[in-house]
């Protein structure tokens, strides 16, 4: 995610390691979304990449590390507090939804990483004919067209 008309020209993964570029980037101490984007950061420009983000440039704080969420990112570079952040593509998705300046600028599929998200009924329930129920209805073509809408894939 970058502002409304990306005017740092942030084109690759790679470019999120130049001196000139503020980041905000997910704590992979506590967030899942942190590791993920350091496997896309090895996948575009190896372990060098993910050292020049996440070492040498938190020490020189041009790298900020989320405190609280990963929603600070969208946060940080609407208040122009950062110049780019990696964030789930539905994040982007929301705050272009909410008519926020941001742009999104695309990762290659072979070097970005996707997220999957399971769901199911716990055997012992108390009110296991409710939880099969919303399951079948994230399921149903209603509920796959709700998450479609706010980007996420289908299941495989």
């Amino acid at each position: 995610m970058v502002r409304k008309g990306n005017p740092k020209q942030v084109k690759t993964l790679n470019d999120l390691g130049r001196a000139d570029l503020r980041v905000s980037m997910p704590n992979p101490a506590w967030e899942g979304i942190g590791g993920r984007i350091e496997e896309a950061y090895v996948k575009a420009g190896g372990d060098a990449l993910k050292s020049a983000i996440m070492q040498q440039k938190v020490a020189d704080k041009t790298t900020f590390l989320t405190q609280i969420h990963h929603r600070q990112t969208p946060m940080r570079v609407l208040y122009d507090q950062s110049d780019a952040g990696p964030v789930w593509y539905t994040e982007a998705f929301y705050q272009q939804m909410l008519n926020n300046p941001v742009d999104l600028v695309p990762i290659p599929d072979n070097q970005n990483v996707v997220a999957e998200y399971m769901g199911g009924v716990v055997k012992t329930a108390p009110h296991a004919r409710a939880g099969t129920d919303f399951i079948n209805f994230l399921m149903s073509p209603t509920g796959q067209a709700i998450y479609k809408k706010y980007g996420f894939m289908p299941p495989a």
